[in-house]
């Protein structure tokens, strides 16, 4: 069974979130990164240090993780996909993990929260209200033949 794999980035609060729940009405297995590496860094760090800097461990420990392979998190995070879920959203791809080829990677751009827009990423601009962004997944959706 083929599968289907998006990618989403983009700042936080652009609504990743929301597009990746979007995608889970469709059947897709939603796959959050981070939840991934803050297991991990569990293992790593003692409960205090964790909890006092838990943004910069997390963000080393994905660093790192993707020093070793590119795809590191990714492959790990695939692992746990049951076997027959065809559709898998990764909610918080990094821009350094866009070239594992078969995911295809949409930039949630949000004009008042994104910082940079990558012109060489598609694009789903969230700049209206959750009906208009809705809609705009939902047209990407039915683009890639997901019904």
């Amino acid at each position: 069974m083929k599968k289907i794999i998006i990618g989403l980035i983009g700042y936080n609060n652009c609504g990743r979130k929301t597009a990746s729940n979007i995608f889970k009405k469709y059947d897709f297995y939603s796959i959050n990164i981070n939840s991934k590496v803050e297991e991990i860094a569990k293992y790593l760090f003692n409960e205090d240090e964790l909890s006092s800097n838990k943004v910069q461990i997390v963000n080393e420990t994905r660093r790192r993780g993707s020093k070793v392979n590119p795809n590191y998190w990714i492959n790990l995070s695939l692992i746990n996909v049951p076997c027959n879920k065809k559709y898998i959203v990764f909610e918080d791809l990094s821009i350094d993990e866009l070239n594992n080829k078969s995911i295809s990677a949409y930039q949630i751009y949000r004009p008042d929260v994104s910082l940079k827009k990558h012109d060489d990423i598609p694009t789903i601009v969230n700049d209206g209200s959750k009906v208009e962004f809705h809609t705009k997944i939902e047209e990407l959706l039915k683009k890639l033949n997901i019904k």
